[in-house]
C-alpha cells in the first residue's frame, strides 16, 4: 500500500512561475507517476480540489472539516483513496484546540487547523485501518502549541489504535528533533522515514527552490504509523521542471505492509 503526504501549497497563492495553473499539470502527473493508493492533501483549496476531481477521478475523498476561513479559499486537509482497492467504513474531524468539536483556533495559533480521518477497508484483505491528515501551525515560536496539537491527535486516535492500526500524516511544520515528534515517539508512533537511506539534513520544505534551497534539515512533513503496519520504503520526491515545481514541499511516499 503507497501513502502519500504532499502539501500542495493552495490555489489562490500568487507564486509567480509557480502559480497553481502554471503548475496543476505537474502535480498532477507527479502523482500520476507515484501511482499512490492513499493522498493526505495539505492545503487544498478549491481551485486545487476542481482540478484534482476532474484529473485524478479514480480516487475517492473526504474533505475533513474545513480549517482557514477566508472567502473563497477555505483549507481543507482531504485524504484521497483508490475507489477500486478501499471501503469507507467511517470518518471524523476535530479542530487543533481546546475545544476541539467545533470551529476554533488553539492554543494562540493564527489560524484555526483541522484534522482529517477515514477509517478504510482493504477489499482485498479484509482488514480496517484509520488515516488522520492535518497541518500543524507554521509560526517558528509555536513549538508548544504543536506540542499541544500533536497531544490531542494522539489522544483523538487511541480509541481507534486499540482495534486498528493508524496512519497519521502531515506538514507537521517541526522537525525531527521537535516536542512535537517526541510525543507521538512517546505515544508509539513510527517514523517510516526509518525505512529510507536518506540523511537526516533532507528537506521536505524548499520553497519553490529545489535543490537551490540555502536551508537543511528541514525535514517537516512525516508519515508515521503505529499498530500493525509496517515501512517497507520511504521517499522524498523531488520531481520537477525548475523553475516550475509541484509545490513549495516535496510529496513524501512510503510503501506499507500489514504485519
Amino acid at each position: 500500500m503507497r501513502v502519500m503526504s504532499f502539501n500542495i501549497r493552495g490555489s489562490f497563492h500568487e507564486d509567480g512561475n509557480n502559480d497553481w495553473p502554471k503548475r496543476c499539470e505537474l502535480n498532477v502527473d507527479t502523482i500520476e507517476k507515484y501511482a499512490p493508493d492513499i493522498i493526505g492533501f495539505q492545503e487544498a483549496q478549491s481551485g486545487n480540489l476542481a482540478d484534482y476531481a476532474d484529473e485524478l477521478p479514480e480516487y475517492a475523498y473526504n474533505l475533513g472539516p474545513v480549517a482557514v476561513r477566508k472567502a473563497e479559499n477555505y483549507h481543507h486537509v482531504p485524504i484521497f483513496w483508490r475507489r477500486e482497492h478501499f471501503i469507507l467504513l467511517n470518518s471524523g474531524g476535530f479542530y487543533l484546540s481546546q475545544t476541539p468539536d467545533s470551529w476554533s483556533i488553539g492554543w494562540g495559533a493564527m489560524f484555526a487547523r483541522s484534522a482529517n480521518w477515514v477509517t478504510l477497508m482493504d477489499i482485498g484483505s479484509g482488514r480496517e485501518f484509520t488515516v488522520l491528515n492535518t497541518h500543524f501551525p507554521h509560526m517558528a515560536d509555536q513549538d508548544e502549541t504543536r506540542a499541544n496539537c500533536a497531544t490531542l491527535v494522539a489522544e483523538k486516535m487511541t480509541p481507534l489504535a486499540e482495534r486498528m492500526p493508524v496512519i497519521v500524516m502531515a506538514d507537521f511544520n517541526a522537525r525531527p528533533t521537535s516536542t512535537t515528534y517526541d510525543i507521538f515517539m512517546a505515544a508509539a508512533y513510527k517514523d517510516t522515514f526509518s525505512a529510507s537511506e536518506y540523511a537526516e539534513d533532507v528537506n521536505t520544505f524548499h520553497g519553490f527552490q529545489g535543490s537551490q534551497f540555502e536551508h537543511t534539515g528541514l525535514r517537516i512533513d512525516w508519515i508515521l504509523t503505529k499498530g500493525a503496519i509496517m515501512a517497507k520504503s520511504f521517499a522524498v520526491i523531488t520531481d520537477a521542471a525548475p523553475p516550475i515545481y509541484p509545490s513549495d514541499h516535496y510529496p513524501i511516499l512510503a510503501e506499507l505492509d500489514f504485519g
